[in-house]
């Protein structure tokens, strides 16, 4: 039976923090309870088409998830576990923000079988969490981090580095201190200023700025901290200890079929990549009236699948097959080579520490051709 991943998007927040450009909203918690039965439909939709699928892995994103009443993501589980097949070793992701969680919402997301909790630590400066945007301070996080461990085992922290006024010596204490709590699993971000968000407006009008150096000299202390300290990078952002990689980045980044449902989720399926509207109230209306919400599709032939799999695959540690890529990209590798931006390993073409801060110059290079 071929396998599937389900992503929903929860866009609902208390604010949005000032560097976030995903799709979200604030203050309209008034409608969640119809936007989970547009949820509903929308799956109801897609029943017939997914009965010979098994869903690997179901991936709640935002927004901030934590913020709804738990009791409609037990309904919605329920609904899918009724209506589809789940693998018996399902991974079932739920983003959180330490603000928002409580003993209560812990115990019933741990009996809907949720089994794997992200948390938005972000930084543990207080006065950077402020800058960001974020509701909570650094003890509240402890707090709430301690109780978080009551309830699960396989736990992801998010932090971000390159941000305006972080020195390396900040960072440096943020991965200290997170080490210190030993979660399963680490994502360490390049603050990326989106055009979109409050950064993204401050830059463009000067008042923001940013140091690259500084943002490089973060990210290598990050990889040899943890190496050190027992994880292990397997992408590019991402690093666990032994067997806990995150399953579903980890299909998509493999080229794996994935449905995204909610306002403002993006698909990949059967040959095609499209999203929903970016809007609320026209998703749910569209769901009301039992139609779909796309906004775009793209049908993926093979010459768009080598170069989004190429994409997606290098950003692996274990880097993408050569055979697959070397008869069409045979004189931008041997440039690249030359250049010492990848390398080549069993078969395996990689990229080298160099050719981690160039990602884009690698992808750039490849995709001309």
């Amino acid at each position: 039976m071929p396998e599937l991943n389900f992503y929903f998007h929860l866009p609902f927040c208390r604010r949005k923090c000032n560097y976030c450009a995903f799709f979200s909203k604030a203050n309209q918690e008034d409608k969640i309870p119809a936007y989970f039965e547009a949820l509903k439909k929308e799956l109801a939709i897609y029943q017939e088409k997914l009965k010979n699928y098994q869903i690997s892995t179901i991936y709640f994103g935002g927004g901030t998830p934590s913020l709804v009443d738990p009791i409609l993501i037990v309904n919605l589980l329920k609904f899918i576990k009724t209506n589809f097949n789940l693998s018996k070793t399902i991974e079932i992701t739920l983003e959180a923000n330490p603000e928002s969680l409580s003993a209560k919402k812990l115990m019933i997301y741990q009996k809907a079988e949720v089994n794997r909790l992200s948390l938005g630590l972000q930084a543990c400066q207080d006065e950077i969490l402020k800058f960001l945007g974020r509701n909570y301070i650094y003890e509240e996080f402890k707090k709430k981090y301690k109780l978080v461990q009551k309830y699960f085992g396989n736990i992801n922290l998010d932090l971000i580095f390159g941000i305006p006024g972080q020195s390396l010596a900040d960072f440096k204490t943020s991965l200290q201190k997170v080490a210190e709590f030993q979660p399963t699993h680490l994502a360490c971000y390049s603050l990326e200023i989106e055009n979109n968000s409050v950064f993204g407006k401050l830059y463009k009008s000067g008042k923001l700025k940013v140091d690259e150096s500084l943002n490089r000299k973060m990210y290598h202390f990050a990889r040899k901290f943890l190496a050190q300290n027992g994880y292990k990078q397997y992408e590019i952002s991402n690093f666990c200890k032994p067997n806990f990689e995150c399953q579903h980045n980890l299909d998509l980044w493999l080229g794996k079929f994935y449905l995204g449902f909610g306002a403002g989720a993006h698909s990949y399926f059967k040959g095609k990549q499209f999203f929903n509207v970016y809007n609320l109230d026209l998703y749910m209306q569209n769901l009301k009236n039992n139609k779909l919400a796309i906004k775009q599709s793209e049908k993926i032939d093979k010459k768009l699948k080598l170069k989004r799999n190429l994409m997606l695959g290098l950003r692996l540690t274990k880097g993408i097959n050569l055979a697959d890529f070397k008869k069409k990209y045979q004189k931008e590798i041997t440039e690249l080579q030359e250049n010492k931006l990848i390398k080549i390993i069993k078969n395996r073409l990689k990229l080298t520490a160099k050719g981690v801060d160039l990602e884009n110059v690698v992808i750039d290079n490849l995709l001309q051709n």
